[in-house]
């Protein structure tokens, strides 16, 4: 088994969504002193994660086929906040611009709802999303809009708001190979874009440099699109970019009153864009492989969508007019869609964790994290674990189960598996799922016997009592919520029909 070389003490967090608000909630579950020193550092200037809503999000230009490697931050970090006098203290710097991080803008949309029920959406001490002043108590909310479930985020968290440091963001992280400790170098940033105010003078950014005993990742995946690479598209993309985009742009259906538009991509993004526009578009094309994928969602009433299958080339046929070139999309079956308005990938995004390109750079290059052992633990060093990371995968209650295991081995009440036995399960990970997304693609039926394997590297519900306590318990996944996910996985196409 492998065990910590000690308890850390201090816990640096990196995100301020679901599952960052899980981890700091489930460190703070032990006694006091256990982890003396907790911060959670948030970029945005609320908590939420992707649930926070951008109306004007500033697009992050990403070319087809790029692995996500060159996504690291703009910003110069102070060479003065290194020397040894300036150890642990603020250095501010006044800006002359208002620089703004891209990937920092979220993929929700206007109307954009949750798709897993509320019983096992939630948190296992919080079942219940908050109810607006006027709602009536007996309103449905099995599946409810993005304001609601942010409104959720930043109620369970306000006990623990003395830890979460906002508006702050974790530039770079490295190893002290003196101390032994992680060393993260952040920047607070105060500007008009993120703080909501008008003040022309609130613009500048305050450095510090860090030092933690463990790190919890959990910055979420949803901050660099991908878009896959295509015959052809490099060229169209280089004189018209502004018509070949990505899901995580989309905001209103009116947006595409009148146009032709081709949206690539079956999981729920991609759905729910094509249930949207299809009443505003004159004419929609529905892009996708084979059906049956394992996390496909496709809306039963496609009536007004022409549906294909994959995008095999683009082909330029005019390019004359530099305002307005011409090109055609040659799909699979031969088939053709000349001139299409926009083609809109709801193709997913890249793994990437800029901070840490210094520490693993085999982290920042996109498709999966190929050193985390069960999507969590860092194969060469256990105090950086990740959570958040499966895909489609009861998002919360996973999360849970992750943050739970994840406090258990950091207090030291639980070892992990030996390196061998690691090596072992990311051996056959790839082996079955190879460098795709899929790898850490569980879906529904993969996430019960997930969230079993974690309580078992967890010791059981219960956790051993240590120094610290027991802490949190794993949440009981039963005949409730068993029953509520397999009807969630039966009407899941009647939902996007009637929303």
């Amino acid at each position: 088994m492998t065990a910590l070389d000690s308890q850390p003490k201090s816990v640096a967090i990196i995100g301020g969504g679901a599952s960052g608000a899980i981890a700091l909630k489930s460190l703070k579950s032990f006694n006091q002193n256990l982890f003396s020193n907790v911060i959670l550092f948030e970029r945005q200037f609320k908590l939420g994660g992707i649930w926070v809503y951008h109306e004007n999000p500033g697009e992050l230009k990403v070319e087809p086929g790029e692995d996500g490697s060159k996504f690291v931050s703009k910003r110069k970090i102070p060479s003065e906040l290194f020397e040894e006098r300036n150890s642990g203290k603020f250095i501010k710097v006044v800006s002359a611009t208002d620089f703004y991080d891209k990937t920092q803008s979220t993929p929700t949309y206007e109307r954009m709802t949750t798709n897993v029920p509320e019983p096992v959406m939630t948190f296992s001490d919080a079942l219940k999303w908050p109810k607006d002043e006027h709602e009536n108590e007996d309103i449905d909310t099995t599946y409810v809009g993005h304001r609601k479930v942010q409104r959720y985020l930043e109620q369970y968290m306000e006990p623990y708001e003395n830890f979460i440091k906002y508006s702050t963001s974790v530039e770079q992280i490295t190893k002290n190979d003196i101390t032994d400790k992680w060393r993260l170098v952040t920047v607070t940033v105060q500007s008009n874009r993120n703080t909501g105010k008008s003040n022309p003078s609130l613009n500048r950014e305050e450095w510090r440099l860090y030092e933690f005993d463990a790190i919890i990742v959990a910055n979420g995946h949803y901050n660099v699109p991908s878009i896959p690479q295509v015959d052809g598209i490099d060229a169209v993309y280089q004189i018209a970019p502004e018509r070949i985009t990505h899901s995580k742009y989309y905001r209103e259906p009116h947006v595409y009153r009148d146009k032709k538009v081709i949206v690539v991509g079956s999981r729920a993004s991609g759905s729910d864009i094509i249930k949207e526009i299809s009443s505003e578009a004159n004419r929609v094309y529905f892009s996708r492989r084979t059906p049956g994928g394992r996390s496909e969602y496709i809306p039963n009433s496609l009536n007004q969508v022409n549906v294909k299958g994959l995008i095999r080339k683009y082909e330029i046929t005019d390019n004359s007019n530099h305002k307005a070139p011409r090109f055609k999309v040659v799909f699979d079956d031969g088939s053709v869609v000349s001139d299409p308005d926009e083609v809109i990938y709801a193709t997913g995004y890249k793994f990437t964790y800029p901070f840490l390109k210094r520490y693993d750079p085999s982290l920042t290059t996109g498709n999966r994290n190929p050193t985390l052992y069960q999507h969590m633990f860092h194969r060469d060093d256990p105090t950086l674990v990740f959570i958040g990371v499966p895909i489609d995968g009861i998002s919360f209650r996973v999360f849970e189960y992750q943050a739970v295991l994840a406090a258990r081995v950091l207090a030291g009440l639980v070892k992990l598996p030996s390196l061998h036995k690691q090596q072992e399960w990311l051996d056959s990970r790839e082996k079955q799922y190879g460098d795709t997304r899929d790898y850490h693609t569980l879906g529904l039926d993969e996430a019960e016997n997930y969230m079993q394997t974690l309580v078992n590297l967890g010791g059981g519900i219960c956790s051993p009592s240590g120094a610290g306590g027991e802490g949190r318990k794993f949440p009981v996944f039963g005949e409730y919520e068993r029953a509520t996910v397999s009807a969630a996985k039966e009407k899941l196409k009647t939902f996007w029909d009637n929303k």
